[in-house]
Order: structure tokens, then sequence, then C-alpha cells
């Protein structure tokens, strides 16, 4: 954390440190420590958001983060709509013809 804290002030809004809340995210979530995991994974996500494009395979994978999370926690109504955003944006990348 303290690493993103430091890149957060020379650079506030970049991809690396989305990925960096990813990283986080995923020691978090190897410990089972579900709630500082999703804290880090929605960071991430929001990041995201911001900065890629509508629709992005990365904004899909945050999503993706943030429902496995979701489910450990016994959220399985959240996960789900989680899991249908990301697979939606996945169904796009790979048809892109079929948003029309």
């Amino acid at each position: 954390r303290k690493t993103v804290a430091i890149q957060e002030r020379f650079i506030p809004k970049s991809r690396t440190i989305a990925t960096s809340y990813d990283n986080i995210g995923s020691v978090f979530y190897r410990k089972k420590d579900w709630d500082n995991a999703l804290i880090e994974f929605r960071k991430g996500l929001s990041l995201r958001q911001e900065l890629e494009s509508v629709g992005s395979i990365k904004i899909a994978s945050s999503l993706s983060h943030v429902a496995s999370v979701m489910v450990n926690q016994g959220n399985l109504e959240g996960a789900m709509l989680q899991y249908r955003r990301a697979l939606s944006m996945h169904r796009n990348k790979e048809n892109p013809d079929s948003q029309a």
C-alpha cells in the first residue's frame, strides 16, 4: 500500500496504479481477507473505468475480481451482476458488430 501511495503522489491516475490495486487485492484474496480484497479490487475497477474505454477487457477483468470476492462473502446476487457485466464486455469484444 505504501508503494501505491507514492505512485499516487506523482501519477494520481494511471493504469499502473490500477494494476497495483489489483495486485494488493489479490494478496488479500489469497489470505481470504474478503473485505480488504473487495476494497482494493473496487479501487482498481474505479480507476480502470476512468482510464479505459467503455467495455474494455481490463474493466471486465476487474469486474470478475470483484465478483469472485462477492461469491466468497455470500453475496451471490451482487456477484452475478458483476459477472454478467464482465461477460457482456467479453462478448462485445469478440463480436463488435453485435453491439448494433
